[in-house]
């Protein structure tokens, strides 16, 4: 007897040996049915999707990032503003090549030249003083008149003034060019002369003209010939503007006198 019960002992006990790792496989799988995967997403909180599908621009930080074109707040382009031809040109000359007078012209007093004219810049034109009051363009005659005179005028539609000279003019024979045009017409109908002092500026634009209404301008020279001015209160803002007319002196004394 007792051999067969320790033979049905160790029966018994090959069973529970072989049945402790299915029961405890089981019971793993239980707890992982119960608990989820450790390794499963699906109730694991997710970050907020993008806003936009547009990549985030990237900024230096140097710069703060790409800058907006800069306006130029004292310029601006009106209608028309592009000239369609060069301007046409007028030749003022108060004397013929005979030194008759040609224009208009009052006695002013007497006073005397010491420059070459810085608004017409040619021989035979010049910058003349009257008591303190600085004259320029001041035209000499071709023929020699007694006593010496110059005519001078403030610009080409205004009547000139003859001023009797004290002494020679200026004896020196420099070298000139003809420069800027001395008068200019723009599209908008208004008429403009050249400074001969001080010229303010604005912005990059030297405002070498002084126009009707106490406005201002500079002009440009355009590769094709036209002209454009930039017109307006000195203090700005300047608008871009044809010039359709332009005045430049002329003198047939070629030289100054020796």
């Amino acid at each position: 007897m007792a051999s067969s019960e320790d033979a049905r002992g160790r029966a018994l006990t090959r069973v529970l040996r072989a049945s402790i790792p299915a029961v405890a496989a089981a019971a793993c799988l239980g707890v992982l049915a119960a608990c989820g995967s450790p390794t499963s997403t699906a109730n694991s909180p997710q970050p907020n999707p993008p806003t936009s599908s547009s990549p985030t621009p990237i900024r230096s930080a140097s710069t703060g990032g790409a800058q907006p074109a800069a306006v130029d707040p004292t310029r601006a382009t009106a209608p028309g503003a592009v000239p369609a031809k060069p301007p046409t040109v007028h030749q003022f000359t108060p004397f013929d090549e005979n030194g008759r007078r040609l224009v208009h012209a009052r006695a002013a007093g007497h006073g005397s030249c010491f420059a070459t004219s810085i608004a017409v810049p040619v021989a035979g034109v010049f910058r003349c003083l009257i008591g303190n009051t600085i004259l320029d363009p001041c035209f000499a005659s071709a023929r020699e008149s007694t006593p010496p005179t110059v005519a001078c005028f403030a610009d080409p539609w205004s009547t000139g003034q003859i001023i009797t000279l004290t002494r020679a003019l200026p004896k020196y024979d420099p070298v000139l060019t003809e420069g800027n045009p001395w008068a200019i017409v723009l599209g908008n109908g208004r008429r403009c002369v050249s400074v001969t002092g001080a010229v303010p500026a604005l912005g990059d634009v030297d405002l070498t003209y002084r126009c009707d209404g106490n406005d201002a301008a500079g002009i440009t020279v355009n590769d094709n010939g036209t002209v454009t001015a930039h017109y307006g209160p000195s203090a700005g803002p300047l608008v871009d503007t044809a010039v359709l007319d332009e005045w430049r002196g002329r003198s047939y004394r070629f030289a100054a006198t020796p």
